[in-house]
């Protein structure tokens, strides 16, 4: 498992008496932009927010931070300022004993994510493969997954869950970016392949060839959709990749991080595993 620390992280400076925002991943299109902003919030909110960020509530946390909550589009997240209004924070706040305080404070202010929220997030869907008696494709279950396009973890999940989807399982992939420079690079390609996410994805796993490379000018535009998927994932609680979400036999979601053993891919699939086994998994039996 590869294990998220600080997905991105964002401050606020002055320099010669100017403000310079480093968070331009955050803005929204200007649809939704507000067409004013509060005098009381410190300078680097109302500037995002007179850019599209959709303000909503703060709290205080401790003596030196104001938590934030916000949105772009239909996705809330947490940001954080200094009380002094100098300084943004955009990633994962950490205590003095290194413990993860926005992971809670997602919990006691945003928003829960349910299933629609994956359904409508930034993803790459491979089918079922199975073929019922009227010779239609048909799909039993379906299971997302966060994953980064450099993480090996993600890949032997990838390997892993290839033959159920022959028993009727659905795969949806969510792109993040975190664990190394290339990897924005890589999920964005993804993403920008559109229908032919799902093949760059299939030769990125099974032959580890990239996608194709974008232009500068395509990559931002990515940038949103990849820091929906970002907040999504937190939203949820997890951690690392790959990162795994569906539903049991009850219709409640589960969610776990970290690769799974094979046994226990079968059990929350409710179906058997595959008799073939691919080398690379033989130390997760």
């Amino acid at each position: 498992m590869h294990t998220l620390l600080k997905p991105w992280t964002s401050s606020w400076m002055r320099q010669r008496g100017q403000a310079l925002l480093l968070a331009s991943c955050l803005l929204s299109t200007p649809a939704f932009a507000n067409t004013e902003a509060n005098e009381d919030w410190p300078e680097p909110i109302r500037h995002l927010a007179l850019q599209g960020l959709s303000v909503h509530d703060s709290f205080p946390v401790g003596e030196s931070l104001i938590g934030w909550i916000v949105s772009t589009g239909q996705q809330e997240q947490l940001l954080y300022t200094t009380r002094d209004g100098e300084f943004l924070i955009n990633g994962v706040l950490l205590d003095a004993q290194g413990q993860d305080v926005t992971q809670q404070h997602q919990q006691d202010y945003l928003a829960q994510p349910d299933w629609s929220a994956l359904e409508s997030s930034h993803k790459i869907t491979e089918s079922s493969l199975l073929i019922n008696e009227a010779g239609e494709r048909e799909t039993l279950r379906e299971l997302y997954l966060f994953f980064d396009p450099l993480c090996p973890f993600s890949r032997l999940a990838w390997l892993a869950l290839q033959p159920y989807r022959e028993q009727g399982v659905q795969l949806n992939w969510i792109p993040i970016a975190y664990l190394q420079p290339d990897s924005r690079l890589q999920a964005a390609a993804l993403l920008a392949a559109g229908e032919n996410a799902a093949d760059q994805l299939h030769a990125l796993m099974r032959e580890q060839t990239p996608p194709l490379e974008l232009q500068a000018e395509q990559l931002r535009q990515q940038r949103p959709a990849l820091q929906e998927n970002m907040s999504l994932m937190r939203a949820f609680g997890l951690s690392g990749t790959p990162s795994w979400v569906w539903q049991d036999e009850e219709g409640l979601l589960q969610t776990h991080t970290g690769m799974l053993r094979l046994p226990r891919m079968s059990e929350l699939l409710n179906l058997p595993q595959p008799s073939v086994l691919e080398p690379e998994l033989i130390r997760y039996r």
